[in-house]
């Protein structure tokens, strides 16, 4: 538990069991590796949070949870392979905390690899990989930037902007997303890039390929390719 404004950097090797939780303005955590905990990183309420070179693994729920607070995320890893239903990064509730930056993370595993909920957000030359629901998502009322991520390998849909929310999505390569043969929901075929409920998404030089259906709009939302 962090309670005061710190840097906490990690020596080579460094290992926190557990999980961290933040719980006060401007904390940097850099270069710890987190194991287990019902989320690897746990950030809520704060301000200033700065999450550069972490790595976390076994996590229970999310390998890095964000609520009600700013944060910017660089260069981390989150390992979720055999864990079903958790998420790697999930960024929720934070649209009047200004804009969160998730930037070149490599996300492995999971029900979403990363997920946004009403929240403003540029995700960036991030790398997804190997989830079961969705790669990368913007939901419930987001805007932002989808820019340089990779995802391959995904099952069902591989970017998802969802819900009244507004994607510019540029430079991202997709490919490989399988369908998903638990279900006969037809918005999970295998779609490199799924806008649904009334959301927007602009489209500029992407990479959509090998996957059974390139990109899908469904219940009065919109695609239009710059």
């Amino acid at each position: 538990m962090i309670t005061r404004r710190e840097v906490l950097r990690g020596d080579p090797g460094a290992v926190v069991h557990g999980g961290i939780v933040v719980s006060h303005d401007d904390v940097a955590i850099e270069g710890v590796t987190v194991v287990g905990g019902a989320n690897g990183i746990d950030v809520e309420g704060v301000s200033g949070t700065v999450l550069d070179g972490v790595r976390v693994s076994g996590a229970r729920l999310d390998g890095i949870h964000v609520r009600f607070a700013d944060v910017t995320i660089r260069d981390c890893r989150v390992d979720m392979l055999g864990n079903a239903i958790g998420q790697g990064i999930d960024v929720s509730y934070t649209m009047g905390y200004g804009m969160v930056m998730i930037d070149r993370c490599r996300v492995t595993g999971g029900m979403e690899g990363i997920v946004t909920h009403s929240a403003m957000a540029d995700i960036s030359r991030n790398s997804v990989s190997r989830t079961t629901a969705r790669a990368i998502s913007m939901t419930e009322m987001s805007m932002g930037t989808l820019d340089r991520n990779e995802v391959s390998n995904a099952r069902g849909v591989g970017l998802y902007c969802n819900d009244h929310s507004m994607c510019d999505v540029q430079r991202n390569v997709v490919v490989g997303t399988r369908p998903d043969r638990s279900t006969n929901d037809s918005a999970r075929v295998g779609v490199g890039l799924l806008v649904a409920y009334e959301s927007e998404a602009e489209l500029h030089d992407n990479e959509l390929a090998a996957n059974p259906v390139a990109t899908r709009s469904q219940y009065l939302s919109q695609i239009t390719r710059g």
